[in-house]
């Protein structure tokens, strides 16, 4: 799991053992009141819900919706074209656009 120690700000990655939490890098040990936790981010959550409603979004007006030029004509090139869509959002948002 991440955490940023708090004396320093610097991210680091943890895991829990007897004494604390240890730096899987350094194998340093800190106590819990060391360090802010960040909970970890549901990618794949994200990516069924945009999906879901990137698909609601383009069944709304089927007749317009075009992938690579060409238009969607069957229940699984919408599914297809909505995943791809969500994975082209997360992509993006992963690398901070």
């Amino acid at each position: 799991m991440k955490a940023k120690i708090k004396e320093t700000g610097k991210w680091v990655t943890v895991n829990p053992c007897n004494d604390g939490f240890y730096d899987v890098e350094t194998h340093d040990i800190y106590e819990p009141d060391e360090l802010d936790f960040v909970p970890e981010f549901d990618w794949q959550s994200f990516r069924r819900e945009a999906a879901k409603d990137i698909l609601a979004g383009m069944l709304s007006n089927p007749e317009r919706i075009h992938i690579d030029n060409k238009r969607l004509q069957t229940i699984e090139g919408f599914v297809n074209g909505a995943v791809m869509i969500a994975d082209e959002l997360i992509r993006q948002l992963q690398e901070g656009r």
